[in-house]
């Protein structure tokens, strides 16, 4: 049960550093 709970954490966060990821090359892309 931890073990699935960890992957889904880490699932998330890797969402989340993808959205980040694509939120900084689209403010790159509007300045330029």
């Amino acid at each position: 049960m931890n073990k699935t709970s960890n992957r889904a954490e880490k699932t998330l966060l890797d969402y989340f550093y993808s959205f980040s990821i694509l939120f900084i090359f689209a403010i790159i892309n509007k300045e330029y």
